[in-house]
Formats: C-alpha cells, sequence, structure tokens
C-alpha cells in the first residue's frame, strides 16, 4: 500500500468514524431492523457480499492512483440534507438513506471519483441495506390468495372463498401475511441484482434475470400455499402446519434461490473465470494539500447537523395529563348511553395523552366511540405508528373485501373488517392535526413539520368506531356515517370540540 493509500485510507476511517458517531442512534435502529425483524434480514448480508466484491477488485484497485475529488464533499452535503430530512419528519427510510449515502459520500471524496467508479456495484449495493417496502406484504397477500382461489376454481375444487379466507370441506384457512412471501421476494431480488452484475454483460439479460427473481420467488410461494392446501385436504391440518413451517424455512427458499443461480449461470453471456472488469478513465481529479485539509473538515457536517440542527425542531409540549376516561357522561341526541358496556374491542394508541370511549345505541346497532389525543406528536407518539391498533390484540384483520373509504363532511374515513373466530366487526377510523384533516403517515408528518417550524404544537387526534357485523354492513355503515354528520365537530367528539375550526358545518342528513 502506498503512502497515498494510507492516507486516503485513514481519511475515510475518519470520516466514517465521525459520521458513526454523531448518527450513532440512526446506526443503531438500522442494525436493530435488519436483525430482529425477518422480511429484512438479508440487510445483514448485504455488507458482507460489498466488502467481498470490494476485496475482490484490490488487485485492479492497486492500479488506480487515489486521488481526492470535490464531488464526494457534494454527495456528503446531500446526505446530511437527506438526513435532517428524516430527522425532521421523523422518517427512519430517510435517516437510513441519509447514512447510506454518507458512506459513498466519505468513499468518494478520501479516494477518487476513477476509484469509485471501479467499486460503483459494491457501493451501490449496499443501499439494499435499507428496510424498506413492507407496504407490499398486503398487496402479495391478496395476489397470493386470488391467485390460489382462482387455481382452485380451474381444477374444479369444492370450496368457498371471503377475502383472504379459503374453507375446504377439511376446514377454514387464511392465506395471511405470513403466507404472502415477502421474504422470498426481496431475497430472491438482492440475489438477482448480484447475479445481474456477476454473471452478464447485456443490459437486456441483467432486465432478464432482474424480472426472473420478481416472478420466481411470486410463483413458488403460490406453489407453496397449494400444495400446504392439498396436503392438508389429504391427511389433517395439524400435520399440513409442520409441513408448512419445515417448506415456508430456508429449504424451500434455498430451492428457489438455487434454481434462480442455476438459470443465470445457464445464461450468462460472460466468462465468469476471466472475471473481466473494464477501468475507464475520469478526469478533472482535484488532489492537493490544501484542499484535502479543507476536504476532510467537512467531515464533521454530520457532526453538526446531529448536534445543531435538530434541536431546533423539538416537539412543543402542551401540558396534560394522562387519563382513560368515558367519551360521553350524557348520549348525543338520538342516541342510548350504555352506561356498562361489555367493550367489544378496545383500539389502542401508544403514549396517547388522553383516551376516551363510550358504547352507544342506535336502533338495533351497538357500537362503541373511541377517541385518543396526543398533545404533541413526535418520536413514538404518532397517530400512524408501529404498535398503535384500531381493535384490540386478539383480533385479526380481513382484508381483501370491498372496503369503504368515504369523504364525511371534509373528513377522511377508512373502513376495515376484522374477525375474531366466526366474528366480525366493522371499525371506521379518522384522524386529524391541528383540527385539519389528515389521511395518512405522510400528512401527517408534513403537518407536523410544518408546526415544529412554526415552533408550535403539533396536536394530533384519531376517533375509531367499532361494531358487530353479520350480514348487516350496510346497517352499521349507514348508522355510522350518520353518526359522523351529526357529531363530527360537537357533542366532545373531538378533543378540543369547543374551538371553532375553519369551515365546520353541520352535516346531519
Amino acid at each position: 500500500m502506498t503512502d497515498r493509500s494510507k492516507i486516503a485510507f485513514a481519511i475515510m476511517l475518519f470520516g466514517l468514524a465521525i459520521t458513526f458517531y454523531a448518527w450513532w442512534s440512526t446506526v443503531v435502529h438500522l442494525v436493530d431492523l435488519v436483525q430482529t425483524v425477518d422480511v429484512f434480514a438479508h440487510g445483514q448480508i448485504v455488507p458482507l457480499v460489498s466488502i467481498v466484491l470490494i476485496w475482490s477488485r484490490r488487485e485492479m484497485l492497486r492500479a488506480i492512483k487515489p486521488s481526492f475529488s470535490i464531488m464526494g464533499l457534494v454527495v456528503l452535503t446531500g446526505a446530511v440534507a437527506i438526513w435532517l430530512m428524516g430527522e425532521l419528519l421523523d422518517s427512519a427510510l430517510f435517516a437510513h438513506l441519509g447514512l447510506i449515502t454518507a458512506i459513498q459520500g466519505i468513499v468518494l471524496f478520501s479516494f477518487g471519483t476513477k476509484i469509485y467508479r471501479a467499486l460503483l456495484f459494491p457501493m451501490g449495493f449496499l443501499y439494499l441495506t435499507i428496510p424498506f417496502g413492507y407496504a407490499l406484504v398486503t398487496h402479495l397477500q391478496h395476489l397470493t390468495a386470488n391467485m390460489v382461489i382462482l387455481v382452485l376454481d380451474i381444477i374444479g375444487a369444492d370450496f368457498t372463498a371471503e377475502g383472504v379466507l379459503i374453507e375446504l370441506p377439511s376446514g377454514l384457512y387464511e392465506v395471511a401475511q405470513a403466507c404472502a412471501g415477502i421474504r422470498f421476494l426481496f431475497t430472491s431480488v438482492v440475489t438477482s441484482i448480484l447475479l445481474a452484475n456477476l454473471v452478464f454483460e447485456s443490459w437486456k439479460r441483467r432486465v432478464m434475470i432482474l424480472c426472473v427473481g420478481v416472478i420466481l420467488p411470486i410463483v413458488a410461494n403460490i406453489i407453496r400455499v397449494l400444495s400446504i392446501l392439498a396436503i392438508a385436504e389429504m391427511t389433517d391440518q395439524s400435520f399440513a402446519k409442520d409441513v408448512d413451517h419445515l417448506i415456508y424455512g430456508w429449504v424451500f427458499l434455498s430451492i428457489v434461490l438455487l434454481a434462480l443461480i442455476s438459470f443465470a449461470y445457464r445464461v450468462s453471456d460472460i466468462d465468469i473465470a476471466a472475471g473481466r472488469i473494464e477501468q475507464k478513465q475520469e478526469q478533472h481529479e482535484l488532489d492537493h494539500h490544501k484542499f484535502s485539509i479543507f476536504g476532510v473538515s467537512l467531515f464533521f457536517l454530520p457532526l453538526f447537523a446531529s448536534y445543531v440542527f435538530p434541536s431546533q425542531f423539538e416537539p412543543v409540549y402542551q401540558e396534560g395529563q394522562q387519563e382513560n376516561t368515558a367519551l360521553y357522561q350524557v348520549a348525543p341526541n338520538g342516541y342510548r348511553l350504555i352506561n356498562r358496556p361489555a367493550k367489544v374491542s378496545t383500539p389502542k394508541f401508544l403514549n396517547a395523552d388522553v383516551e376516551r370511549q363510550s358504547v352507544l345505541r342506535e336502533n338495533s346497532v351497538v357500537f362503541s366511540v373511541y377517541a385518543s389525543t396526543y398533545n404533541a406528536l413526535g418520536p413514538g407518539r404518532r397517530l400512524y405508528q408501529s404498535g398503535n391498533s384500531l381493535t384490540s390484540h386478539d383480533w385479526e384483520e380481513l382484508t381483501g373485501l370491498r372496503q369503504n373509504h368515504a369523504e364525511i363532511c371534509g373528513q377522511h374515513v377508512e373502513e376495515r373488517i376484522f374477525r375474531r373466530g366466526e366474528m366480525r366487526i366493522m371499525v371506521w377510523s379518522m384522524y386529524r392535526l391541528n383540527e385539519a384533516a389528515i389521511a395518512s403517515s405522510l400528512e401527517e408528518k408534513l403537518f407536523s413539520a410544518y408546526a415544529r417550524f412554526k415552533e408550535m404544537p403539533a396536536v394530533g387526534e384519531a376517533v375509531v368506531l367499532t361494531a358487530s357485523v353479520a350480514d348487516d354492513l350496510e346497517v352499521v355503515r349507514k348508522t355510522f356515517s350518520g353518526f359522523i354528520k351529526k357529531n363530527l365537530h360537537k357533542n366532545g367528539l373531538w378533543s378540543d370540540a369547543q374551538t371553532k375550526v375553519k369551515g365546520t358545518r353541520l352535516c346531519a342528513e
């Protein structure tokens, strides 16, 4: 290793040490996710693969002279901006993206564009460490259930289906989220990206192997679910579950990956043994002593950002007391208050300052009204956050049905249906932040970030309506809709109901 290489390596380590120290909470959160969430387990292997790929290029790298690059500082500055956005919006995705991008900038600055371009794939491969895409689970669950139902219908099987529930003569089965095959998909996609770089030169073939890497695990997972149902029909459900645990594990995944790798090597268009790596020349490198001192000083940007800027955006709290009380002492007009109810289900909003719930009756429909308030939104105190639930823990969402998403009096209302055994409940939920209706996590984070900039509290509120249903879905929907129209802006439904809301209007039928 030349003196220049030693200096570049030392500068890189210094920059990484500063970044990891400044953004240690982000590093810990990223590591915790890839270690504890099974769906993101591939993130544990990605950095190791990148290191191996870099090591495999060591002979070629020795022939390239390291040189400082100003582009590295541009990338690092962009990474700091991304990380700050993540902190401001309380978005782990942006924080993780900023961390990985900072690593790119530090390596680019320390070694220059020639070396970075030679390491472009292993460095870019690091981005696959970032946990994202969990929202695909529901879509894959529905796709798997629909395809399984289609196959059962084609072969003339005796079955009935309701959303993701499939009833066969041997019993009732659910294509649960665990059956969605998201782990298959993520692992296969990461493997196909690696194969696209290692064994293909043509971009057409690279795109082909990526398509195969997406389609193969989805088809394989559908076959797995069908095979489990077939085993359950021929034997019993308990045996099928045992087989499912075996097949769903690494054995089945290994078979899928071996099939993908075998196919890739069979249709490869380059000589793997040759290990050809083209070295491209790069112009306009900046390499002088003054610039290196200036550049290294900018490695303190992450440290500066982590200790100065977020402190300006701390959530503004309003004084409040934790309470869990009745929402109504007197029933709203046209409704009967049930004072000693046997609540069917109770929503859960972590760290809420105020929770209130009452049970009402209108004609034959008995329903609960739950209201939750956060006096100041922030990390761990969100309307949309992991751990919050619209029902008690023993209810499972029944997805795949035609459910309503309505606008009532300017308020977005989302409908979900849950089951527990043979029982069904309908749940309507609606949210607002500082008296403005919101309908997503993104809106919540944008509104709360704006409130922090204005140095004002970001007060978040949720209202959840719950009722048991049989075949009377429309009756319950009509009851919920009527209740919201009559009580949305009065009768204490929201915690600050006495405050005048811009555009407030009664929406009684």
